[in-house]
């Protein structure tokens, strides 16, 4: 038997999934004209004399709205009057029209609250959800499911079609993008198991993980870096396994254990790319920095390693680094990766070195802000500045504060994160291009893209760079 020809089954997960279907309902707001009025009262009373006359004489008032967004089947629902509540669902009246007070509910939503799952109209409502549902194509059935965080029905669907997985909406969306950004950690686990990609980009640019990072939802954060370590290092552990242990097999195995002599040789011979990445994007250099390989590092990057190159969980060599000092706790270790970091920092060309203008700034944690603000590391910058609080203010030789690293890379938490902070949203660098935050973010991303849209919204300006800096 299909998984659709079980009506216990099409009613459980109708039910579930409808509470996702709140985001993809558009909201019909008619005119309220003389009879507005009269048919919210006849919803109310359960009159259903006058309000079949007064829906038949004007059929768009069905789905009218008062100033807190309640339609007739709003108010029959929460009254709990059957027969006005079958009619209205009979004439058509929309099911998924959330409430535009604080609660957002749809009718189903409004019955459960003010009846009770047991009563006759909130099963009239069920079934007409169910009945809505099933015309959805399979692929919304997914992203509502993932949305919903209904584990159990999402895993029939993929059982149904595993193709559903990454198939993307009209603005490039998957189930998991959902998933991610309504929180649904079970959802996002069972997608990710079923294959999902992590680093797939909306048509406006959001990856899963970005989402994750606007809502400041850190679990899925979390989950997703661990995922990625966890495949990455099951799949070289089963590599290794297949070759003799002793032996170092490529470059990337060298740099993992600190064995510098045969990472010259591979480097020397030019027998292998020094930014020959693996299938997790990693190259030598994240190796030599995530185990903590000083001279490999330095070796690495004066051989003309790429010290930004990024895996597909986002980690760069520099932060690795820095991961790593927040974890050690032995001075030694600190003092190691302390080194290590500053060597990259030292030789990236991306990110220039500042000397902090805040007096008794710690020179390490304002090194690391920068970059961690560039790169959208919002969990690493936090616990940065609970050390140090000037490390989210600190400027470079050319002014540039970690909001001006943010704004050209477009990292929107980032930027929220150092406005709570209460850094100067309007302050202008004096480096290149130059300018306020919102300056930057428009000229590198375009007017419309969510940065400048959130500067603008607390008061950012689009200053230009002074006359004598161009």
């Amino acid at each position: 038997m299909g998984v659709h020809s079980n009506p216990m089954v099409k009613r459980r997960r109708a039910w579930c999934i409808y509470l996702g279907l709140i985001r993809l309902s558009l909201s019909l707001q008619a005119s309220v004209g003389g009879d507005g009025n009269g048919v919210f009262l006849a919803a109310k009373e359960g009159n259903l004399r006058d309000l079949t006359d007064l829906i038949e004489s004007d059929k768009k008032i069905i789905n009218v709205q008062d100033d807190s967004g309640w339609t007739p089947l709003h108010i029959a629902a929460r009254e709990g009057h059957a027969s006005a509540v079958k009619y209205l669902l009979d004439s058509g009246a929309n099911i998924t029209v959330p409430t535009e007070d604080e609660f957002k509910l749809p009718p189903l939503m409004v019955g459960l609250k003010y009846l009770g799952a047991e009563h006759e109209v909130v099963g009239m409502l069920k079934d007409a959800v169910t009945e809505y549902v099933a015309t959805l194509p399979r692929q919304t059935q997914a992203h509502v499911t993932a949305a919903a965080g209904n584990v159990e029905t999402l895993k029939k669907l993929l059982e149904d079609d595993g193709d559903i997985v990454d198939r993307a909406d009209d603005n490039g969306w998957t189930a998991l993008h959902e998933a991610t950004n309504r929180g649904q950690l079970n959802t996002v686990k069972l997608l990710v198991e079923h294959g999902s990609d992590i680093t797939r980009e909306t048509t406006h640019g959001w990856t899963p993980a970005l989402l994750a990072k606007k809502n400041r939802n850190h679990d899925i954060l979390d989950y997703f870096k661990d995922h990625e370590m966890k495949v990455r290092t099951k799949k070289v552990s089963k590599r290794r396994k297949r070759k003799n242990v002793k032996k170092v097999i490529n470059l990337h195995h060298a740099a993992a254990i600190g064995d510098l002599q045969s990472v010259k040789k591979f480097i020397d011979t030019k027998k292998t790319n020094i930014d020959e990445a693996d299938e997790h994007n990693w190259t030598a250099l994240h190796e030599a920095a995530h185990n903590g390989h000083e001279e490999i590092v330095k070796y690495l990057v004066d051989s003309g390693a790429d010290v930004n190159t990024h895996t597909h969980g986002g980690w760069s060599p520099i932060l690795l680094a820095g991961n790593r000092h927040l974890e050690k706790n032995s001075e030694e270790d600190k003092a190691k990766d302390i080194s290590i970091l500053e060597y990259l920092l030292t030789n990236n060309q991306l990110i220039r070195r500042q000397e902090s203008a805040y007096e008794g700034a710690d020179k390490e944690l304002v090194l690391m802000a920068h970059q961690a603000a560039q790169q959208n590391d919002v969990i690493f910058l936090r616990d940065l500045i609970k050390k140090n609080k000037l490390a989210a203010h600190a400027l470079d030789e050319h002014g540039w504060a970690p909001l001006h690293e943010a704004a050209r890379a477009g990292r929107l938490e980032v930027l929220e994160l150092l406005v709570a902070e209460g850094v100067d949203i309007n302050l202008r660098s004096n480096f290149e291009r130059g300018g306020s935050a919102a300056f930057l973010a428009e000229n590198f991303h375009g007017k419309e893209h969510p940065t400048v849209e959130y500067l603008k919204s607390v008061g950012g300006e689009v200053l230009e760079p002074y006359s004598e800096e161009l």
